[in-house]
């Protein structure tokens, strides 16, 4: 699995694996049928519900490394990440950390030291293409693509 696989990603991943594994299994089923058995389901549970809050982002309580899993465990699934400004939904639609370029880090860290989290600021890129970044409670996030409010 890839570090940057998102859950739209992998479930287009293991849509593949799974029909692999089904045309396998059919081709020699009568096998497969002899040695299988049922599942116990006294011990087997489901997973909880995630709940659209969820998405949420809370700058001050969360690391750039959460809000990067959070945004790739739901990307795809109809759940938003999403924070507020102004008292009004801001949409996240895609997300990168910025530790993966250690020059970058360096940089955000040395021309806003005093960045607080959930401090918005802009800055060049790679190619001079402008970038929004915002400081979390450790670490920074690069927003790519967000939806305002509206």
């Amino acid at each position: 699995i890839s570090p940057e696989a998102t859950f739209q990603t992998l479930s287009n991943e293991l849509a593949v694996l799974g029909a692999e594994s089904m045309l396998k299994v059919i081709s020699d089923l009568d096998r497969y049928k002899a040695e299988g058995f049922d599942q116990d389901n006294n011990i087997a549970s489901q997973a909880p519900k995630i709940p659209k809050e969820f998405g949420n982002v809370q700058w001050y309580e969360m690391g750039h490394e959460e809000v990067y899993r959070r945004w790739r465990s739901i990307e795809g699934t109809g759940i938003p990440t999403y924070t507020h400004l102004e008292g009004k939904k801001v949409r996240l639609n895609s997300i990168y950390l910025v530790q993966n370029s250690a020059a970058e880090r360096k940089t955000l860290d040395k021309v806003y030291p005093n960045a607080k989290a959930g401090s918005v600021w802009r800055m060049s890129g790679k190619k001079n293409e402008k970038r929004l970044y915002v400081k979390c409670k450790t670490g920074w996030i690069w927003i790519k693509n967000l939806t305002p409010p509206g």
